[in-house]
């Protein structure tokens, strides 16, 4: 999470007119804990309007098991509606378990790999850090989602912009 986080507050911080409206949504709207113990104030996600540009899925665990109907429901709605949606880590398995990722390309972190071999389909499964596919965003988790942030603010704001961003985490070029 935080690697995804990160960049875009770094982009807001470096610009006169922040580009990034960042809403951190959850199934109750309660604290959200990361596997760090980081906490994040959440709204619940069926309280909001569907006015995003990219929602995000973010899942660590075993994702395969996640069973909320209701909330798989919802991602559909905003696929049919237009918004991109995106997987971080295992959050490609929920997006899959929606029904998402039929005919994209997509990552997921290495431990789910097993997850697409146990769940029927014909998976378009690339090994890579991240795979933008049209209006899918998905990466492997860990520091991936750095990378694929890096991606998406250079293709937004040019690659000057990206690289000023890049360099304030210390990473010196954009993979």
């Amino acid at each position: 999470t935080a690697s995804a986080l990160e960049p875009l507050r770094a982009a807001n911080q470096f610009s006169d007119h922040p580009p990034y409206d960042i809403t951190l949504l959850s199934l109750s709207g309660e604290m959200a804990v990361s596997s760090l113990g980081s906490q994040f104030s959440t709204r619940p996600y069926d309280s909001v309007d569907h006015d995003f540009d990219l929602v995000f899925v973010v899942a660590g665990g075993n994702p395969r098991s996640f069973q909320n109907q209701a909330f798989l429901a919802w991602l559909r709605r905003l696929d049919a509606s237009g918004i991109a949606v995106g997987g971080i880590s295992g959050g490609s398995v929920i997006l899959a378990r929606a029904g998402l990722l039929d005919r994209h390309r997509f990552t997921v972190h290495w431990h789910h790999y097993a997850d697409f071999d146990a769940m029927p389909g014909t998976w378009l499964l690339e090994r890579r850090l991240f795979v933008i596919d049209r209006t899918r965003y998905t990466c492997a988790g860990g520091s991936a989602p750095l990378d694929m942030m890096h991606a998406i603010i250079s293709r937004d704001h040019g690659m000057a912009f990206a690289q000023r961003i890049s360099n304030w985490f210390i990473q010196t070029e954009i993979r």
